[in-house]
């Protein structure tokens, strides 16, 4: 759910997690392992790993990260 409704914790949605992520991502680059692993330890959410995947497509649509050969998930530039 990208638009937070009355129904839904804000905390749950694509674009809080992918904020979140935003930030972790900016720190170093992370395989999707590492960052999902990180993301939890945070406990800032408790988003299910679908909400994870749909808010890393987010930022890639939005040209916010690239992957990189290596498989490490980027910042954009």
């Amino acid at each position: 759910m990208l638009i937070v409704d009355r129904d839904s914790k804000p905390a749950n949605t694509v674009l809080y997690v992918s904020a979140i992520l935003s930030h972790l991502i900016k720190s170093s680059p992370l395989d999707v392992a590492t960052l999902y692993s990180k993301f939890r330890q945070l406990n800032t959410s408790q988003a299910p790993y679908t909400t994870f995947l749909n808010a890393l497509s987010f930022l890639y649509i939005l040209d916010r990260i690239i992957l990189g050969e290596d498989g490490k998930i980027y910042e954009a530039e």
